[in-house]
C-alpha cells in the first residue's frame, strides 16, 4: 500500500520500514511479532522479512497441494515434535468427544492443518520431503520391543562430536557433576542437566564409536554392580530398563541418535 516494492527495494525503501517500525507503540502486535531491534541496522533484514518481492503467505492444505504437484511425499516438519496437536491441550487423554472420535483418523496434513490453525506460532514451514516411497511406517522408540532394542546402535549428533563438548563432558565426570547438555545443543533449554552416572555410561563411549544398545547395558552393570537400595548385584533387566529410559529421553531431545 505504500508502494515501497513498486520497484526493487533498496536502502531508500529499508530506511522508510525502519522509521515505520520504530514509530510504532512496543505493544503493537505488528512490532512485537516482528520487530527485532538488534538487526535494526541489517539491510539483509529488511530485504528478507519486509521487503522480498513475490513474498506471500502460504497454508498448510496449499503446502501439500504444492507437494503433490511436483510429485513428492511430505516426511515430516524439521521440527516435528513441536508440532504435536495433542501437546495444546491440558489433557490430551481427555479430549472433546468429537476430537477424541476424529483424530484417530486424521491424516498428518489434518493434524498439521489444525495445529496452525490453533497455534500459529511458526514464521514458516520447514519440512522434509522426498520421493514417493513404500516402506513399513516408522514406530518411535518407546514402542520398541526387547528383541529390537537388542538390534540398536548409538550414535552421537556429529556436530556434538568435537574436543571442546568432549572436554566438558570428561570435566563433569571426573568431578562427579551433572553434566550441562544444554550449553553444548542449541535445541534444548540451557539449564537441561544429565546425571553424572549415565553421562559416563553412555555418552562417553559415543566420541569413540556407535556402541551396541547391549554394549551400554553391560557397561552400566559393570559401573553399577550393586543395586543401592537393595544392596542386591544389578540384574540384566534392571540395567536395560535404565538405558532403555536414558536412550527414549535423550532421542527426544535429537542429540542422540537410535538407528534399528
Amino acid at each position: 500500500m505504500m508502494g515501497l516494492m513498486d520497484e526493487n527495494p533498496d536502502e531508500l525503501e529499508v530506511g522508510l520500514v525502519k522509521d515505520f517500525f520504530k514509530s510504532l507503540k512496543n505493544g503493537v502486535n505488528l512490532k512485537t511479532e516482528c520487530w527485532q531491534p538488534h538487526l535494526e541496522n541489517s539491510l539483509q533484514y529488511y530485504l528478507m522479512n519486509f521487503l522480498l518481492q513475490g513474498d506471500k503467505g502460504v497454508t498448510i492444505p496449499q503446502l501439500f497441494d504444492f507437494l503433490r504437484g511436483a510429485e513428492l511425499e511430505f516426511i515430516s516438519m524439521v521440527n516435528w515434535r513441536e508440532w504435536n496437536l495433542l501437546d495444546l491441550f491440558i489433557d490430551p487423554e481427555n479430549l472433546p468427544i468429537f476430537l477424541a472420535l476424529g483424530l484417530p483418523d486424521a491424516s498428518i496434513e489434518e493434524e498439521l492443518q489444525l495445529y496452525e490453525l490453533i497455534n500459529p506460532v511458526y514464521r514458516l514451514f520447514d519440512f522434509w520431503c522426498g520421493h514417493p516411497r513404500s516402506v513399513e511406517t516408522i514406530s518411535p522408540p518407546e514402542e520398541w520391543t526387547d528383541d529390537e532394542w537388542q538390534t540398536v546402535k548409538v550414535h552421537l549428533h556429529p556436530q556434538l562430536k568435537i574436543e571442546s563438548v568432549k572436554t566438558l563432558l570428561f570435566a563433569s565426570v571426573k568431578n562427579l557433576q551433572p553434566f550441562e547438555i544444554g550449553k553444548c545443543w542449541p535445541l534444548i533449554r540451557q539449564d537441561t542437566l544429565i546425571d553424572n552416572s549415565l553421562a559416563a555410561c553412555v555418552l562417553l563411549p559415543l566420541f569413540e564409536s556407535s556402541p551396541s544398545f547391549d554394549f551400554l547395558v553391560k557397561r552400566w552393570q559393570a559401573l553399577h554392580p550393586v543395586d543401592p537400595l537393595t544392596f542386591q548385584p544389578t540384574d540384566n533387566e534392571e540395567a536395560f530398563g535404565i538405558i532403555r529410559q536414558f536412550l527414549i529421553n535423550q532421542e527426544a531431545l535429537d542429540y542422540i541418535l537410535l538407528e534399528r
